[in-house]
């Protein structure tokens, strides 16, 4: 009888096949899109557990590659890995006789804690038992001491080699500089925290940047959300940086460094709570090396930083303007075409919005922005200022590689649907016609999706043209004044259409 062939698939060949009809590989090794919390969490959730665990039940083993999925994210901390200790109990605490670790948990407790990648546990109304590493409502801990004794064990070496991603909430981690010297080592590449409601914030944050500045070296990615009263600065040792974003903090200490190291790609500022003067903050060639710059706050204190930035490979700008007075707004616009980053520049990204009782800002104040010549995607979020048709038609003599338009037009920054935006100085004052748009589409040969909040309007010309673009209102046919236009064009254009 001949011999059995050799198989051509091996058994963990067949699980990976098994696993990813459940969920798509996760490459935690390499950071996800910078700066993106959001998809982090959501890829963090995404990974069916539950499914993994019953096809490894059917195979009557755990393969490493089953392991690597399984383990890879853990969205609610370490407290699955402290339950592979029979001393721990989250409600009970450690009882002096219990502290001991025996050898073959501890072995145990090292074979998945080398396969963890991302710690992603930042919603406190996740919680169900546990907080990241323990349980709620303790003054003491028993995680704490837990971690000190593994600590020893590991001969203070980190308890998670092998983690690239660290998201957190300050004030869901009991005796967080504890945790961050047992969790994180040499291999973290993004750190994401949520200082927020922490009573120690800014020591508390200084502490974990001062703990990441040595047992990190080759941090790529920082994020720090907090409140109007931290302030906190940065070291220089921080040379590895490809993103950063501060969100909600004050950040005059941290601009100083932060403008001047030479990796430096994405960066996000919020400038709403600044103190001191700006200009003061930054030399005259910050930001080398940027690519994507996202800013938040007044009008004249945006105007001041973007002239500090010497990047010529600036391809991204996001500006969300408060605008106290029109003319800051103004004095904005025109500085943006005579600067370094002006030929470079391919998208932008406008949100306006006036603070106070103040005038609003007229479109002619952003008409300037035309002459930025290289935009191919331009997004404008305009709050209380009107767009006529002649403001739509005089786009036409600019941007002339546009291939995207959105120009979104409402009453007040509170109006989210079109039942709740009120009509001021007659009907249809801040919005321009769907005619003007439909021409601006025709005329513009770049241009292949435009959405443009329109008035109500109908014209046979439109429907004399059924096949040149397809278009349709946003938030449905029955909305009674004025409805979302999106004319999205073919591949080619019919001849003879002007």
């Amino acid at each position: 009888m001949p011999n059995s062939p050799h198989p051509i698939l091996s058994i963990p060949d067949i699980l990976e096949k098994i696993f990813s009809q459940f969920t798509e590989v996760k490459r935690w090794e390499a950071s996800l899109p910078p700066l993106d919390v959001l998809g982090l969490a959501n890829q963090v959730k995404s990974v069916d557990r539950k499914s993994l665990a019953c096809c490894a039940r059917v195979c009557k083993a755990w393969s490493p590659s089953a392991l690597d999925v399984l383990w890879a994210a853990l969205p609610k901390g370490i407290y699955p890995l402290l339950r592979l200790f029979s001393c721990y109990d989250p409600r009970r605490g450690l009882n002096a006789m219990d502290v001991r670790i025996p050898e073959l948990e501890w072995r145990r407790f090292q074979q998945y804690a080398i396969r963890v990648k991302t710690i992603a546990y930042a919603a406190q109304y996740e919680v169900d038992d546990c907080q990241l590493i323990g349980a709620p409502g303790r003054k003491l801990d028993p995680a704490s001491r837990l971690l000190t004794q593994l600590l020893k064990i590991s001969q203070d070496q980190p308890l998670l080699p092998n983690i690239r991603i660290l998201h957190w909430t300050s004030s869901m981690v009991p005796y967080r500089q504890l945790a961050l010297r047992a969790l994180v080592g040499p291999c973290l590449l993004a750190f994401y925290v949520d200082a927020r409601g922490q009573g120690d914030g800014t020591v508390g944050i200084e502490h974990d940047l001062n703990t990441l500045r040595f047992a990190c070296p080759i941090l790529e990615h920082l994020r720090i959300t907090g409140e109007s009263s931290l302030a906190f600065g940065i070291s220089c040792d921080f040379a590895n940086l490809r993103s950063a974003a501060f969100q909600r903090v004050d950040v005059a200490f941290v601009l100083p460094t932060i403008s001047q190291l030479p990796c430096l790609e994405i960066i996000y500022l919020d400038l709403r709570r600044i103190t001191g003067h700006l200009a003061s903050k930054l030399a005259s060639n910050a930001f080398p090396a940027l690519r994507e710059l996202t800013l938040q706050g007044r009008a004249f204190e945006v105007r001041t930083l973007l002239r500090r930035v010497v990047s010529k490979h600036l391809s991204f700008l996001k500006l969300d303007l408060i605008s106290e007075v029109p003319s800051d707004v103004l004095r904005c616009m025109e500085a943006l075409p005579s600067l370094p980053w002006a030929n470079s520049l391919k998208t932008l990204r406008l949100f306006l919005r006036k603070a106070g009782g103040g005038a609003a800002v007229k479109f002619s104040d952003l008409l300037a922005l035309l002459s930025l010549s290289h935009l191919e995607d331009v997004s404008l979020d305009l709050v209380e200022t009107a767009v006529s048709d002649r403001d739509i038609g005089s786009i036409q003599s600019g941007w002339p590689l546009l291939k995207c338009l959105r120009i979104h037009s409402k009453q007040s920054a509170d109006s989210e649907s079109e039942d709740e935006l009120a009509i001021v100085g007659g009907p249809h004052s801040l919005l321009p016609s769907l005619l003007s748009v439909v021409k601006l589409a025709i005329k513009k040969p770049t241009l292949k999706r435009i959405a443009v909040m329109a008035a109500r309007t109908w014209s046979p010309s439109i429907a004399c043209q059924p096949g040149t673009y397809n278009w349709r209102p946003l938030s449905g046919a029955c909305s009674p004044r004025r409805r979302w236009i999106c004319l999205k064009k073919r591949a080619k254009l019919r001849r003879g259409v002007r």
